[in-house]
């Protein structure tokens, strides 16, 4: 990707190069290699200069990465805004398909959003317990669990805890454990349960299945406008 401040130069020969007195920069994932690179010599480019230019290169490429980063920010913050307008106002059903299809790498958000909503299904909270890989998190201690998966191993007992208070609707959803991608035991070869888990947990919902015509309907679990409209921003 080209900086705005000008075109990424024909040659790589030529990391510096001037155009109607306009420095044309390389694009910051290149930033390291041409920093590094002897700087084109001249009798007027003594070290001083050639110290000045880099440190020109690091200022634009952070002012670069800022405006990218906060272009990010703002694209995850209108796509967040579509998502929980519909995740808001989604049935039961809806919200179960969410759960199941969804990314568990970039979902923490919207999953957080349907487990603190009590009108949520007890056979969809059940599930994303198993999905967020609950006997994984059973067979470690508190104190074993890295830093970068506490909060997914704090989130599974919050919904153990809130199943076996009845925080959740009864619904008619389907979802039975056994079932599930990461289903009880999947991790036995780590060791054995540290952590019991509660009978409650291991319950199977013999509601309503999916629709069959799920897959043409939904993509990661969004419907197919709404992902259009999420992966044109």
């Amino acid at each position: 990707m080209t900086l705005s401040i000008g075109l990424w130069p024909t040659s790589p020969d030529n990391p510096v190069h001037r155009t109607s007195g306009k420095l044309r920069l390389p694009a910051s994932g290149d930033l390291e290699r041409y920093a590094t690179q002897t700087l084109p010599t001249s009798t007027s480019m003594d070290k001083s200069e050639q110290k000045r230019l880099k440190q020109k290169y690091k200022a634009k490429t952070a002012e670069a990465d800022q405006k990218k980063a906060l272009a990010e920010k703002a694209r995850d913050e209108k796509a967040w805004s579509l998502l929980h307008k519909y995740l808001a106002g989604a049935t039961q059903e809806e919200l179960h398909i969410y759960a199941d299809r969804s990314n568990y790498d970039c979902n923490k958000r919207a999953i957080e959003f349907i487990l603190n909503n009590p009108r949520t299904a007890e056979a969809t909270a059940v599930m994303i317990f198993w999905k967020l890989g609950a006997d994984y998190y059973a067979r470690r201690l508190s104190e074993e669990i890295p830093e970068f998966q506490r909060s997914s191993d704090h989130l599974v007992w919050v919904i153990e805890r809130r199943v076996r208070e009845g925080f959740y609707s009864v619904g008619n959803l389907q979802f039975d454990p056994m079932a599930c991608c990461t289903p009880p035991g999947e991790y036995v070869d780590i060791g054995p349960i540290k952590r019991p888990i509660s009978v409650f947990m291991h319950k199977s919902y013999h509601g309503n299945g999916p629709d069959p015509d799920c897959d043409n309907m939904y993509d990661e679990g969004i419907p197919i406008k709404l992902a259009g409209s999420l992966m044109a921003l």
